[in-house]
């Protein structure tokens, strides 16, 4: 026992177990993540919303009432495609880091690959003005994913925090390392 700090040194320190580790970062990265999906929803679904009434207003001005359902169509189409890849952040939640990062990237591509098909499939169709359509698909794409940006940066959850370090002399001054560890939640 070192008598001056009244505590063991460093390297005499037990380790911690392996186990107790890395429930730690399940639950600190199920925390974030959660934290991180409602913190998006909010911002990227209202102002969706709004946007796409706004759209519904002006393709029912310019169109009628083709121009109406095609624009509250695609505006529709466009929260529940990116309510899916809400929902599926949630649902891998609790899985590691780089799961979840792998299934929101594969949402994200998704979506805009189910909506692209959407317009293509429905582009011959009379049952609505198909350049309202396209154009509401557009505008809340951009808008939704916008929101959802802004909802990120507002979160202010750390995604990376420093570990401490158990082993003192592998860092320090001059060596060039860090003084801990780096830690992706």
């Amino acid at each position: 026992m070192n008598s001056s700090a009244g505590q063991l040194p460093a390297d005499t320190a037990a380790p911690a177990p392996e186990n107790a580790e890395t429930t730690e970062v399940t639950e600190t990265t199920e925390t974030t993540v959660l934290r991180f999906v409602t913190a998006m929803l909010r911002p990227a679904l209202w102002s969706t919303v709004a946007v796409g009434l706004l759209t519904v207003l002006v393709a029912s001005l310019l169109s009628g009432f083709p121009g109406a359902v095609g624009a509250a169509f695609g505006a529709l189409l466009v929260i529940a495609c990116c309510w899916f890849n809400i929902v599926a952040m949630r649902w891998t939640a609790k899985a590691q880091p780089v799961t979840v990062m792998a299934v929101a990237i594969g949402c994200y591509c998704g979506k805009f690959v189910a909506l692209l098909t959407l317009l293509l499939v429905l582009a011959d169709t009379t049952l609505f003005d198909i350049r309202a359509f396209a154009l509401a698909i557009l505008v809340a794409a951009v808008v939704w994913t916008a929101g959802e940006l802004v909802g990120f940066l507002r979160a202010r959850v750390a995604t990376i925090t420093p570990v401490p370090s158990n082993d003192a002399s592998s860092a320090g001054a001059g060596s060039g390392q860090p003084a801990g560890n780096l830690r992706l939640q």
